[in-house]
């Protein structure tokens, strides 16, 4: 198992906030743990989840998200192409603009 010092946490931020809605929380973590503002990202959830991918590396992630931040978490989980060990979503639905959701799964947490 990994161990959590060699894991990114990305906080995932609900709507019409951003990343600095986290700011608190990242100086109490420090690194690695990143909050991105998925606006910036791109339009879609498709597009912010690649957008974190590509931010956060290769390494394992620990995706906590909020709203529509939960929705791109779910996304993020969805591509399949990244180990997410734990996670932890507010006020989502399961499958988002893809519509696929969790696989396997009718819950929006899921954890390894």
């Amino acid at each position: 198992m990994e161990s959590l010092r060699t894991m990114t946490l990305v906080l995932l931020h609900p709507l019409p906030l951003d990343g600095s809605i986290w700011d608190n929380e990242l100086r109490a973590l420090g690194s690695p743990c990143v909050a991105p503002t998925l606006y910036d990202l791109g339009d879609t959830l498709e597009e912010w989840a690649g957008g974190v991918l590509d931010l956060c590396g290769s390494g394992p992630l620990v995706l906590v998200g909020n709203s529509v931040g939960g929705s791109c978490a779910l996304e993020i989980c969805s591509a399949g192409d990244r180990e997410c060990s734990a996670h932890r979503f507010g006020g989502v639905q399961a499958g988002g603009a893809s519509g696929h959701g969790v696989p396997g799964s009718g819950h929006a947490v899921r954890a390894h």
